[in-house]
């Protein structure tokens, strides 16, 4: 993965995972800056970062109410572009990515859900967000 900006959404399964906790400071190690973003605010990103005890490793925090956030703005942030960033998460998740240019890798822990992301057109499908690593 060439992508230097990683973002999930807190409000997805993905972040729920048992070895998301895990995952998380072995990408800060490989120097990839994170992104959480949430359609339940801002609140909602800090507690679960609180909660996690995440909250080295991810250094912004979009000011939507939303999570349409303007991806652009992010770029801006991490002074970078939409095609150097990647969504990682499930088939809602990508429908954000594609809509704004930016790349994603699907995660589906079942066969089903790794169906949906192969007829929703994912190109990359992991077993697991620990196979980011």
């Amino acid at each position: 993965m060439r992508s230097k900006v990683i973002i999930f959404n807190v409000d997805g399964n993905v972040v729920y995972s048992t070895d998301f906790n895990d995952i998380i400071p072995l990408l800060f190690n490989k120097r990839y800056r994170m992104l959480l973003i949430s359609d339940k605010g801002q609140k909602s990103i800090e507690d679960f970062l609180t909660k996690n005890e995440l909250h080295d490793y991810f250094e912004y925090i979009p000011s939507s109410e939303s999570v349409m956030i303007n991806f652009e703005e992010v770029a801006s942030y991490f002074n970078t572009n939409p095609e150097m960033m990647v969504m990682v998460g499930k088939e809602n998740d990508m429908i954000i990515a594609k809509k704004f240019g930016v790349n994603f890798i699907g995660v589906g822990s079942s066969k089903e859900e790794k169906e949906i992301l192969d007829k929703c057109g994912c190109m990359i499908i992991l077993n697991s967000v620990a196979d980011l690593t």
